[in-house]
């Protein structure tokens, strides 16, 4: 596919999206390009100006061009009018019917409730196959017990269990150069608040381990831009391209994370995705809503979710994403790549704070440059897994994970677990960062002491696959020098923790890397406590490291 990435290395996953589902959303408008500074930690919703262009340009209230047509959308609208600006639809499944290539459709300002909910449909509930009589608030349809469901914004053809007085409907593809945009109207945000869909209590009982989609896209070439969602997911899958969503403000998500929820979740195939200047935040488990800290299955969490399918058969892998510009934060983990795939991924220029974890990664790949973050006590849990029991051909899908990881002119403020754990897979270049943090002392480290790299492999220092990392170019600030930069986990026997100097002696690691001991962040950087990150003027870490210094 088409998507230029800026890649230097180049050389499957559970939950099959149910073709019954329905699919629920509830965006929200925000500036496309996303301010420098920190973000307040009890920030809540964007400002109600959504973009009004660049450079200060006021935008037109119609940008369709070569005969396309532009569709408006409004709390107040109706859907048997004409969809335009004086006479505005009220539901966006309407306006979705009736576009075509090129075209534009633009929601009013305002909170879209239940009867802007244009799709109403049954669901199925997860693992209920056979198991009627159904429960209070639950129908039986098709051997399953189903709820009623309702959508904002369902960018697909469906041929579900439509409600009385609400039939299927097909959706449009785009057209390469001539996408469809789904945006707000210039200066004003829409709100759709899938937290207003009431239901039963028994029904939302049903629900609450289900995926809950506000937007849902299985078609190629669209745009997203401007909405904020609130308690919905965005949800891209199957084989679908060119996909842009942009100045979106998604938060406040509730999901078990058994169904690898995402705020925004990419399922099996969409290829060619771009998630630019977005804020994205506050996903939780069902059992602890409201609070992103010691999630106990945070593994399966993420602001970003990717789900291919080659690990199942070799088929749907997802590819060619660019994550850029965003805001991340509250989320038990930053970015969740489940099962093989060849990517490439590329996560430049995000500030991502007040997590617990960067992610974890099994696609290859993966370039994370430039991007500033703080308060993430663990990086990469796990790069690659070598894992192929659940199907698949080992020689098809091997090759696609864990290969090839970029991580360069980051600011990592705050580290105090592993940077990169390693699994199965080779390629992993480490340099020009700028980390602060790192408490654990090699000489007195344990089995669970952080470490900036870590992996497990029964061979003596001399086969260590440490000797094929690149890592050097980095600054340390550390509060000890005899920090611990690297542990070795053999099968059997005892965990080899190693500090700067033996990686150098044993493995040729960080030949020409800085290390300088202080644990005060204002002898580091110019303005820590408001949020700038940027290195001090003459530091000893030099003007090379840090997402400051990422080359254009």
């Amino acid at each position: 596919m088409s998507l230029a990435l800026a890649l230097t290395l180049l050389s499957g996953c559970d939950v099959p999206l149910d073709p019954d589902a329905g699919s629920d959303g509830a965006p929200t408008a925000r500036d496309a390009s996303t301010d420098a500074s920190r973000p307040d930690h009890d920030a809540g919703p964007a400002s109600d100006a959504g973009p009004e262009g660049d450079g200060g340009v006021t935008e037109p209230e119609c940008a369709a061009s070569d005969g396309a047509r532009c569709f408006y959308v409004a709390v107040d609208g109706d859907d048997t009018d004409e969809g335009s600006l004086e006479a505005p639809l009220a539901t966006f499944q309407e306006a979705i019917g009736r576009a075509a290539h090129g075209d534009f459709i633009y929601a009013r300002g305002g909170t879209y409730g239940i009867d802007n909910a244009a799709i109403a449909t049954l669901q199925r509930l997860p693992r209920s196959r056979f198991a009627p009589p159904c429960a209070d608030g639950q129908v039986e349809a098709d051997g399953y017990c189903q709820v009623p469901y309702r959508a904002f914004a369902s960018i697909r053809d469906w041929n579900g269990y439509p409600l009385p007085g609400h039939g299927g409907y097909v959706a449009p593809d785009g057209a390469p150069g001539r996408p469809i945009t789904l945006r707000n109207f210039p200066g004003e945000r829409p709100v759709l608040d899938m937290t207003s869909l009431d239901r039963e209590p028994a029904v939302e009982e049903a629900l609450v381990q289900r995926q809950r989609y506000a937007i849902a896209i299985l078609k190629s070439h669209w745009v997203i831009r401007g909405f904020e969602v609130i308690g919905g997911s965005i949800n891209l899958a199957g084989n679908i391209e060119d996909i842009t969503i942009e100045g979106c403000d998604v938060h406040n998500v509730v999901r078990d994370g058994g169904d690898n929820p995402g705020l925004i979740r990419l399922n099996r195939g969409p290829e060619d995705v771009r998630i630019l200047g977005n804020r994205l935040h506050g996903i939780y488990d069902h059992a602890q809503p409201g609070e992103w800290r010691d999630v106990g299955d945070a593994q399966h969490f993420g602001a970003v979710t990717t789900l291919s399918g080659e690990t199942y058969g070799g088929t749907d892998d997802t590819g060619a994403v660019e994550i850029r510009g965003n805001v991340i934060f509250n989320v038990p983990q930053v970015f969740f790549f489940k099962n093989a795939a060849r990517g490439p991924i590329e996560i430049v220029d995000n500030e991502i704070y007040d997590s617990g974890r960067l992610a974890s990664i099994v696609t290859s790949n993966v370039r994370i440059a430039g991007n500033l973050i703080h308060g993430v006590p663990t990086g990469i849990w796990r790069h690659g897994q070598g894992f192929t029991e659940r199907g698949g051909d080992a020689a098809e899908v091997l090759p696609l994970d864990g290969q090839n990881l970029i991580l360069e002119y980051n600011t990592v403020v705050g580290l105090e677990g592993t940077m990169l754990s390693s699994g199965h897979g080779e390629g992993r270049l480490l340099r020009n960062n700028l980390v602060f943090g790192m408490p654990a002392v090699a000489a007195t480290a344990n089995w669970n002491s952080g470490a900036w790299l870590k992996l497990g492999e029964d061979v003596p220092p001399n086969e260590s696959k440490l000797l094929r990392y690149e890592s050097d170019d980095n600054c340390f600030v550390v509060p000890d020098a005899g920090f611990q930069h690297a542990a070795r986990y053999p099968a059997e026997g005892r965990v080899q923790h190693h500090d700067v100097e033996e990686s150098r002696a044993l493995f040729g690691l960080e030949l020409r890397s800085t290390v300088v001991v202080s644990d005060d962040p204002a002898s580091v950087f110019v303005d820590p406590a408001g949020g700038d990150y940027a290195l001090l003027p003459g530091h000893a870490c030099g003007s090379s490291v840090g997402h400051t210094a990422l080359p254009d």
